[in-house]
Protein backbone atom coordinates (compact mmCIF):
# COMPACT_ATOMS: atom_id res chain seq x y z
CA UNK A 1 0.00 0.00 0.00
CA UNK A 2 2.09 2.76 1.29
CA UNK A 3 5.85 2.70 1.88
CA UNK A 4 6.84 3.78 5.28
CA UNK A 5 8.36 6.09 6.96
CA UNK A 6 6.66 9.63 4.74
CA UNK A 7 7.65 12.75 5.53
CA UNK A 8 6.15 15.66 5.43
CA UNK A 9 7.92 19.23 5.28
CA UNK A 10 6.58 22.37 6.38
CA UNK A 11 8.17 26.12 6.88
CA UNK A 12 6.84 29.47 8.93
CA UNK A 13 8.80 32.93 9.49
CA UNK A 14 7.41 35.29 11.99
CA UNK A 15 9.10 38.47 13.73
CA UNK A 16 8.59 39.78 17.79
CA UNK A 17 5.65 42.00 17.18
CA UNK A 18 3.07 39.50 18.99
CA UNK A 19 0.15 41.98 16.92
CA UNK A 20 1.88 40.47 13.80
CA UNK A 21 0.77 37.43 11.90
CA UNK A 22 2.64 35.12 10.43
CA UNK A 23 2.55 32.25 7.41
CA UNK A 24 3.21 28.61 7.39
CA UNK A 25 3.42 26.77 4.48
CA UNK A 26 3.83 23.08 3.20
CA UNK A 27 6.28 22.62 0.73
CA UNK A 28 3.75 21.90 -1.67
CA UNK A 29 1.05 24.15 -1.20
CA UNK A 30 0.64 27.98 -0.85
CA UNK A 31 0.50 28.80 2.70
CA UNK A 32 -1.67 29.83 5.49
CA UNK A 33 -1.89 32.74 7.60
CA UNK A 34 -1.50 31.70 11.04
CA UNK A 35 -1.74 33.92 14.62
CA UNK A 36 -2.12 34.49 18.54
CA UNK A 37 -6.30 33.90 18.78
CA UNK A 38 -8.04 36.54 20.42
CA UNK A 39 -8.90 34.02 23.50
CA UNK A 40 -4.98 34.61 24.07
CA UNK A 41 -5.14 38.37 23.28
CA UNK A 42 -3.46 38.09 19.76
CA UNK A 43 -4.95 39.62 16.60
CA UNK A 44 -6.46 36.50 15.41
CA UNK A 45 -5.72 37.33 12.12
CA UNK A 46 -5.07 33.59 11.01
CA UNK A 47 -5.72 30.40 12.32
CA UNK A 48 -4.24 29.56 15.47
CA UNK A 49 -2.03 26.48 16.74
CA UNK A 50 -5.38 25.08 18.54
CA UNK A 51 -7.71 25.53 15.58
CA UNK A 52 -4.61 24.36 13.55
CA UNK A 53 -4.42 21.15 15.68
CA UNK A 54 -8.34 20.60 16.06
CA UNK A 55 -8.75 21.20 11.96
CA UNK A 56 -6.15 18.25 11.77
CA UNK A 57 -7.57 15.85 13.99
CA UNK A 58 -11.11 16.63 11.59
CA UNK A 59 -9.25 16.39 8.40
CA UNK A 60 -7.39 12.93 9.05
CA UNK A 61 -10.80 11.50 10.32
CA UNK A 62 -12.34 12.75 6.74
CA UNK A 63 -9.31 11.95 4.46
CA UNK A 64 -8.96 8.07 6.22
CA UNK A 65 -12.81 7.66 6.06
CA UNK A 66 -13.04 8.88 2.21
CA UNK A 67 -10.23 6.40 1.40
CA UNK A 68 -12.37 3.47 3.06
CA UNK A 69 -15.04 4.20 1.68
CA UNK A 70 -13.50 4.44 -1.65
CA UNK A 71 -11.69 0.76 -1.22
CA UNK A 72 -15.64 -0.14 -0.36
CA UNK A 73 -17.18 1.37 -3.03
CA UNK A 74 -19.44 2.39 -0.92
CA UNK A 75 -20.96 6.09 -2.08
CA UNK A 76 -22.29 9.21 0.03
CA UNK A 77 -23.55 12.70 -0.90
CA UNK A 78 -22.03 14.71 1.66
CA UNK A 79 -19.98 13.92 4.60
CA UNK A 80 -20.35 17.07 7.44
CA UNK A 81 -18.89 17.65 10.48
CA UNK A 82 -18.95 20.15 13.48
CA UNK A 83 -16.14 19.75 16.12
CA UNK A 84 -14.65 21.26 18.68
CA UNK A 85 -11.62 21.48 21.10
CA UNK A 86 -11.47 22.06 24.72
CA UNK A 87 -8.03 23.26 25.93
CA UNK A 88 -7.60 22.72 29.39
CA UNK A 89 -5.53 21.78 32.32
CA UNK A 90 -3.92 18.33 32.48
CA UNK A 91 -4.01 16.76 36.04
CA UNK A 92 -0.24 17.58 36.00
CA UNK A 93 -1.54 21.56 35.82
CA UNK A 94 0.00 21.26 32.17
CA UNK A 95 -2.16 23.31 29.68
CA UNK A 96 -3.03 21.00 27.09
CA UNK A 97 -5.20 19.88 24.40
CA UNK A 98 -8.15 17.94 26.40
CA UNK A 99 -10.69 16.63 24.79
CA UNK A 100 -11.80 16.54 20.77
CA UNK A 101 -15.32 15.96 19.90
CA UNK A 102 -17.25 15.91 16.23
CA UNK A 103 -20.41 15.21 14.58
CA UNK A 104 -20.23 12.95 11.71
CA UNK A 105 -22.95 14.01 9.23
CA UNK A 106 -23.60 11.24 6.27
CA UNK A 107 -26.21 12.10 3.84
CA UNK A 108 -27.84 9.48 1.26
CA UNK A 109 -25.19 6.63 1.94
CA UNK A 110 -25.27 3.89 -0.14
CA UNK A 111 -25.25 0.72 2.41
CA UNK A 112 -25.78 2.14 6.49
CA UNK A 113 -24.10 -0.96 7.58
CA UNK A 114 -20.88 -0.42 5.95
CA UNK A 115 -21.01 3.28 6.32
CA UNK A 116 -21.13 2.20 10.44
CA UNK A 117 -18.49 0.02 9.76
CA UNK A 118 -16.27 2.13 8.14
CA UNK A 119 -16.64 4.94 10.67
CA UNK A 120 -15.47 2.35 13.68
CA UNK A 121 -12.30 1.46 11.30
CA UNK A 122 -11.24 5.08 10.63
CA UNK A 123 -12.09 5.65 14.53
CA UNK A 124 -9.38 2.65 15.03
CA UNK A 125 -7.03 3.55 12.33
CA UNK A 126 -6.39 7.68 11.81
CA UNK A 127 -3.33 7.99 11.83
CA UNK A 128 -3.30 12.03 13.37
CA UNK A 129 -5.83 10.33 15.98
CA UNK A 130 -3.59 7.78 17.05
CA UNK A 131 -0.58 9.87 17.55
CA UNK A 132 -2.38 12.00 20.23
CA UNK A 133 -3.34 12.18 23.97
CA UNK A 134 -6.22 14.11 23.25
CA UNK A 135 -9.38 12.53 24.26
CA UNK A 136 -10.90 12.46 20.77
CA UNK A 137 -14.63 11.38 20.78
CA UNK A 138 -16.63 10.72 16.92
CA UNK A 139 -20.38 10.33 16.54
CA UNK A 140 -22.14 9.46 14.00
CA UNK A 141 -25.46 10.67 12.24
CA UNK A 142 -26.46 8.87 9.06
CA UNK A 143 -29.61 10.72 7.01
Amino acid sequence: MYKFPIEFEFSATANDNYKNAWSCISHEYEGVACDIPRKFNGMGQGFSPEELFGMSLLNCFIATYKFYAMQAEMTFDSLKVNASLLVDRAETGKPCMKIFSAVIKLQNVSDVGLAQDLFLETEKNCFIINSVKTECDFSLVIS
